[in-house]
């Protein structure tokens, strides 16, 4: 089972980290609170104000969708269930890009939630992982 549910992260996380790739320029604090409104819409099943709220890179514009991100969910909630706990909102710089990300606490694990900018404030990823 979890070999299915880390498959499944992997799959996702590798379709849309793909997408991710230079530095950051818009301010760290601007991408912490544009990372956790996108998260908190995906929770709240907004998927449509994500694709029309949030400025996307051209590669992620191509790879992402209303309905995608409505199967991700579902998925996700099929496979870990409901969320538990929300943690708080962090953010890193990684191989020249702004990760905001939260640890979030579902019904059989714990898994981590990042929005990756790119250095125009973009979003050029976003991936479900095992939390560390």
């Amino acid at each position: 089972m979890k070999k299915k549910i880390f498959f499944v992260f992997m799959t996702v996380g590798i379709a849309l980290s793909l997408f991710a790739c230079s530095s950051s320029s818009g301010t760290s604090a601007d991408n912490t609170q544009t990372g956790q409104n996108y998260v908190n819409d995906f929770f709240d099943g907004n998927y449509k104000a994500m694709m029309e709220n949030y400025e996307y890179d051209s590669k992620m514009q191509q790879a992402v969708s209303e309905e995608f991100l409505q199967q991700t969910a579902e998925t996700l909630y099929a496979q870990v269930g409901q969320v538990t706990k929300r943690g708080e909102i962090q953010s890193k710089e990684q191989s020249g890009y702004n990760i905001v990300y939260e640890i979030v606490s579902f019904e059989t694990m714990d898994l981590t939630m990042n929005v990756t900018f790119d250095k125009d404030g973009l979003i050029a990823g976003f991936t479900v992982t095992p939390a560390e």
